[in-house]
């Protein structure tokens, strides 16, 4: 199993360089790993059998198999994907993380894939891409410049108004060659697009 990065802080290799930026839910990260037709449900590090589930994870699970199994199961095949993983942020008021009030008790917002057979990352808008074109629910996301402004607020104080440049390695066994994707805090983000 590969973990899903964290905030990585190498930021030399991605200025000037274009940026998916979404917006910064708060709640856990989860996967859903694709193999032989079946899903494996677990957290950013370890995969979750239903014995070890918490009632957090355990509801997030049904909300997974009722709501999103077959359309994250769709949009991999048409990717043609046959061993992948989707990670998503499972976020709202039944989920301890959550300190917004997103009006929903509990909810999933798709973010990423990671190619199993390749070992490596659908490059960030294009994973996007194939997870709103199977219908699941996405982050708000635009595409932005990698810049000092970007990078200086990662960790500007507790609640900073974007949450940093995450490094994801295009190949899992090469982490110099990576694809940078941030996440922005709400009220950045609505003033990203309020702005004229």
């Amino acid at each position: 199993m590969i973990d899903y990065p964290s905030i990585g802080y190498d930021y030399g290799q991605v200025l000037g360089r274009t940026c998916v930026v979404s917006e910064k839910l708060d709640g856990h990260n989860v996967r859903a790993e694709l193999c032989n037709s079946r899903f494996k449900l677990g957290a950013r590090r370890r995969l979750v059998g239903t014995d070890d589930m918490d009632a957090v994870f355990a509801a997030g699970a049904a909300v997974f198999f009722e709501l999103y199994a077959d359309k994250v199961a769709a949009a991999l095949a048409g990717a043609r994907l046959r061993r992948a993983v989707v990670y998503a942020e499972l976020y709202g008021s039944r989920t301890h993380m959550t300190r917004v009030d997103y009006g929903t008790e509990m909810d999933w917002a798709f973010l990423d894939v990671l190619d199993m057979g390749r070992r490596q990352f659908i490059e960030p808008s294009e994973a996007l891409k194939v997870l709103e074109g199977g219908g699941l629910p996405v982050p708000r996301y635009t595409v932005e410049p990698v810049d000092m402004d970007l990078v200086g607020a990662v960790r500007g104080d507790w609640t900073p108004n974007r949450e940093g440049v995450v490094l994801k390695p295009k190949r899992v066994r090469k982490p110099s060659l990576s694809l940078p994707y941030a996440k922005a805090k709400t009220a950045w983000f609505m003033d990203l697009f309020n702005d004229p």
